[in-house]
């Protein structure tokens, strides 16, 4: 009985690694469709097509309509922000491209940066100690099974554990672990990637 009340605090310890991932890949998801919202607003990008707008694409856009007074600024975890050094106010749905960037998407990368570390060595952690626990259920459960053949007439045998049905639900919260552990290091990639691109651009 400990095996079980073992694994289930360590598939409930998952969940809240799991929860963040989703929150943070919902958050990367809307502020990158908001910025190409915003850069279709202002004439920047086709607004027919602006979903299929990349990051690049938004950016080269705002240094040709604007040139050289835009600039970039590395915040705070390694993001660029950027920024617009002219002596007259752009319109504002140019102002409102640079706030969906630096306050929305720059700063949901920021966050990835910074969390995904953690958040992976979290969910290796606990889904090593899923399966040992798991390995030792089997291991104790075989051993229980056995003893109690030996014990009992031919007529009275044991009932098997339902072995497989208690791996069954193991496995599905770890294969849950697995696609939120694919989830942050695809985000951190999109997140250092964006930055490398946004730069790229900036200097071009």
């Amino acid at each position: 009985m400990y095996l079980y009340i073992q694994i289930d605090n360590h598939i409930r310890e998952c969940e809240g690694p799991v929860q963040r991932i989703t929150e943070l890949k919902s958050a990367y998801e809307k502020t990158l469709h908001n910025i190409k919202l915003a850069f279709a607003d202002a004439q920047l990008i086709p607004a027919e097509h602006y979903s299929k707008a990349t990051l690049e694409q938004c950016i080269t856009a705002l240094k040709l309509e604007l040139g050289d007074v835009l600039a970039m600024e590395e915040m705070e975890g390694g993001m660029i922000i950027i920024q617009i050094n002219a002596e007259k106010r752009p319109k504002e749905e140019i102002l409102n491209c640079q706030r969906k960037f630096n306050k929305g998407y720059a700063e949901i990368c920021a966050i990835i940066y910074s969390e995904t570390e953690l958040l992976e060595e979290s969910l290796r952690r606990l889904d090593a100690k899923i399966l040992k626990s798991q390995s030792e259920i089997w291991e104790t459960q075989k051993s229980e099974f056995e003893a109690a053949e030996m014990s009992k007439s031919q007529s009275d045998k044991a009932q098997p554990v339902d072995y497989k049905a208690v791996s069954a639900v193991i496995d599905s919260n770890r294969i849950q672990i697995a696609e939120s552990l694919l989830w942050i290091e695809e985000l951190n990639r999109h997140a250092v990637r964006a930055r490398d691109k946004v730069s790229t651009a900036l200097m071009w």
